[in-house]
Parts: C-alpha cells; structure tokens; sequence
C-alpha cells in the first residue's frame, strides 16, 4: 500500500490496482471455488480489483459477488466488467493497465505480455495475496 500526505493535510492512500477474470476462478469451471474465494476476497480488502466476466450473464454474476461478501470486502459494482470475446477482455485489461492481471485465459495471457506490467496464468490455488501484488509496486535493488 502506498501512502503519502497532501498539502492540504489529508492522508491518501492508494492500492495497488489488480484485475482477474472471474471465469473459472469463482464462475463456471473452478473445481475449488472455495479457496478461490477467499484470496479473491482477501484481494478485494487489500487491493483495488477490477473483474472481467465472460461465462455468466451480468445478473448472476453481480448476484454471485454480492452473495459471497465481494462488495463488503470493498469491491466496486462498477468495477465488475463483462465481455463476449477474450479479445475484448484483453483489450480491456490492456487499457486499464493494473499492475497485475490474473488470467485463466492462455490466449489472453499471451495477447498481454510485454503489454501490462505482470499478467499471471493461474488457477483457483494460485491467487496471489494483497502483500504479494504490493510488493510488485515496490522497485527491486
């Protein structure tokens, strides 16, 4: 987490920004939706998390994210976001710019490198926690 105070006395606090595509993580194929939801929510209290969405239809999944704590755990409704093709979510990923994208997708993974600062191919044991994507903010000696 970065921090740094104002001149007009406020202390800001900025999160790092990370995106992951909810498909087969908490939507569709996750064999273990249980220990993907919680990094998930872990990520969503620690982090700024943007989400892309493209197996469900907008409904469930808002309703899927609402009922399993995703909104109190401080994720943004506005930041839930939906596309049709893994073109168009790489796209998207891509003008956002996160310090980290969590993709399930090869192709999309692929489509970002060299484009976004770390994208990582994971599975549902594989998510990082909120220390490990701030430390990716941190530079290296």
């Amino acid at each position: 987490m970065c921090s740094f105070r104002r001149s007009l006395g406020w202390d800001v606090v900025l999160l790092a920004e990370v995106s992951l595509c909810l498909d087969g993580l908490l939507l569709g194929t996750s064999a273990e939706p249980a220990v993907a939801l919680s990094a998930f929510l872990a990520l969503c209290r620690g982090c700024e998390v943007f989400t892309f969405a493209a197996e469900a239809t907008e409904e469930e999944t808002l309703e899927l994210l609402s009922s399993a704590g995703a909104f109190d755990a401080g994720l943004q409704r506005h930041r839930v976001m939906f596309s049709s093709t893994l073109a168009g979510r790489g796209s998207m990923v891509r003008q956002l710019q996160p310090l980290l994208h969590l993709e399930t997708s090869q192709e999309v993974v692929e489509t970002l490198q060299g484009k976004v600062p770390e994208v990582r191919l994971v599975t549902p044991r594989e998510l990082p926690s909120p220390e490990e994507v701030r430390a990716l903010s941190k530079p290296k000696a």
